[in-house]
């Protein structure tokens, strides 16, 4: 769709033209733009739908523009239950480097930050960097201490790649 430049028929920001406009002679007329629109809208409205499951196909019935499917869509699936970013956190908290490479263990941190932001609950860049320094080995404590004395706040990548290079 982005590639396309056809994000607009998903989030309504594409509207749709008036169905009938004036002429200059003050007739008024079928809208070319509106037809071709509509035309669009239904073609994409018919690929996402060939494209969604049996199961969910009757929660979409009465939803017949891109945008409605799409949003109809986004809030039945896309919010995590209370249950779920519980778990979530709980997970951040039992996340432990033993043997695993840097760069693993700090990509499962991103990953569970990344399930809690889709949700609309950001972390902010100190409690992501806290919790990528919580249970590191004690070879890490000097860098630990830098990041954490420093007067200017690191952002999760700096502080990420310091402990790559480190390992």
């Amino acid at each position: 769709m982005r590639n396309q430049g056809l994000e607009g028929y998903l989030d309504g920001t594409t509207a749709s033209p008036p169905k009938v406009i004036t002429t200059e002679n003050g007739e008024k007329v079928l809208n070319l733009s509106y037809l071709q629109f509509v035309k669009l809208n239904n073609s994409l409205a018919s690929w996402l739908l060939s494209d969604v499951s049996s199961e969910i196909l009757p929660q979409l019935v009465g939803a017949d523009t891109m945008v409605s499917i799409w949003n109809t869509i986004l809030s039945r699936y896309s919010q995590l239950s209370t249950t779920q970013v519980i778990h979530l956190h709980c997970r951040l908290r039992s996340i432990k480097k033993a043997s695993l490479s840097m760069r693993a263990y700090t990509m499962q941190i991103k990953e569970i930050y990344d399930l809690i932001a889709s949700c609309g609950n950001p972390v902010s860049n100190v409690e992501h960097i806290a919790t990528i320094l919580n249970d590191l080995p004690l070879e890490y404590d000097s860098f630990v201490a830098v990041i954490s004395a420093s007067c200017d706040p690191y952002i999760v990548y700096g502080a990420i790649s310091i402990h790559v290079d480190a390992e």
